[in-house]
């Protein structure tokens, strides 16, 4: 990255969320099926979950609703529609972290920023004794998380040396 640091939005991949929202409504669909074979309570409850499930993966498809931004003043995530933004400044370091089975880019909260929110302070330390982050992105939005985290690294020394 050279000059000018670019504005990037970022966004999850419409057809993986979509094709997601088909194999829940196709488990909704088994589950209301289970519920017509004598299983009523079990059916039912498989299949409403699986249509709750599908309707926010739909709803994560809409434009504002799930994104990252990154500019040359910090990065704004965005995961059903609640937008998140934290300042380079805010921002200590990023890397590969496992969050259950999903491999995800991990973040650490500056100092300076810890001591403004006890809140965020509390959980982050608690967060990072299970994977070493204080927090997660909430997706990969398409790339690779190591790739993904080694960008994010290099845009932040860039915006900080500017």
């Amino acid at each position: 990255m050279d000059g000018e640091l670019p504005v990037l939005v970022l966004r999850a991949s419409r057809a993986k969320l979509f094709g997601l929202a088909a194999f829940s409504v196709g488990v909704s669909a088994m589950g209301f099926f289970m519920s017509q074979r004598g299983e009523a309570v079990t059916g039912y409850a498989v299949g409403i979950i699986g249509l709750i499930v599908a309707l926010v993966l739909l709803l994560q498809t809409l434009p504002k609703a799930s994104f990252l931004q990154i500019d040359p003043e910090g990065l704004s995530m965005a995961s059903l529609f609640r937008v998140h933004r934290y300042r380079w400044q805010d921002l200590a370091s990023f890397g590969v972290t496992k969050v259950g089975l999903n491999t995800t880019v991990g973040l650490n909260f500056s100092a300076e920023f810890l001591k403004t929110r006890p809140s965020e302070a509390a959980a982050g330390e608690f967060m990072q004794g299970i994977n070493g982050f204080h927090g997660a992105l909430p997706s990969l939005y398409g790339r690779g998380a190591s790739e993904l985290s080694q960008y994010l690294n290099d845009y932040r020394a860039q915006a900080l040396a500017k």
